[in-house]
């Protein structure tokens, strides 16, 4: 088997870990380019460990990624991320992620128990709706979808 290095990225600030595309060949007819996420200082895994020695042995650049470039501000953030403790957020997944959170929460007071409960028992579908409210508000706090105040749940 022959690999070769197609293309090598940095995939963090500090030049810890690296991506690389490799091409994968028995021979000249058989070619598949598979990726490869190697970190520089521990992997110990043997073809990962042949694979950063190509890297050194072969002189290969290794360039930084456009994740890397980001978190240096060498590109502009592409619109809707953001930088929150060196990692990159799209927010429309971050708040789709509190949403499904949100959602599970609710279910709870949802069941048919819940419900029959709630007709039974005034003074438990009070709290039972003061959770709901709790829960439907948390989309409207100002910091989110980012920073949440959960209501303590009952």
């Amino acid at each position: 088997m022959k690999y070769t290095i197609e293309k090598a990225e940095w995939c963090d600030i500090e030049h810890t870990k690296m991506s690389l595309n490799v091409i994968q060949a028995e021979d000249d007819n058989s070619k598949e380019t598979r990726f490869f996420y190697v970190s520089v200082e521990s992997d110990s895994a043997p073809l990962n460990i042949l694979l950063r020695q190509m890297v050194i042995d072969e002189n290969i650049p290794v360039i930084e990624s456009d994740e890397v470039l980001r978190l240096t501000g060498k590109l502009p953030l592409q619109e809707g991320t953001r930088i929150i403790n060196g990692v990159i957020f799209n927010d429309d997944a971050q708040a789709e992620a509190v949403r499904g959170e949100i959602d599970r929460q609710l279910a709870r007071y949802m069941t048919p128990t819940a419900i029959i409960k709630a007709e039974r028992d005034p003074v438990f579908a009070k709290k039972r709706q003061a959770q709901i409210d709790a829960f439907m508000e948390i989309e409207n706090q100002p910091g989110f979808p980012y920073e949440i105040e959960w209501p303590e749940v009952v």
